[in-house]
């Protein structure tokens, strides 16, 4: 009886390790997945400047990347998560 405690906590806790380092993952690639898509943006507002010379402002759902002289920068639900000079 006692042996088949030992081996059910020893799983629960294996199950319990397994879902916390699942749902660190999960919010690692939705981090991920923002800064890549801020990095595409900045990259495609950068280089609509580099053709117009003019303020360029890109919106796609919650992202939006301004380029102007010497910078671009990408906001996220209206908190700038990228700024690149230069």
């Amino acid at each position: 009886m006692a042996d088949s405690m030992v081996a059910l906590a020893i799983i629960s806790l294996g199950i319990f390790s397994f879902s916390v380092c699942e749902i660190q993952l999960h919010q690692q690639q939705r981090q991920l997945i923002v800064k890549l898509t801020a990095a595409r943006l900045a990259k495609e507002a950068s280089a609509g400047y580099r053709c117009t010379h003019r303020l360029t402002t890109i919106k796609r759902g919650p992202y939006v990347a301004v380029a102007r002289k010497g910078y671009a920068e990408v906001t996220f639900q209206q908190d700038r998560i990228l700024r690149i000079t230069g």
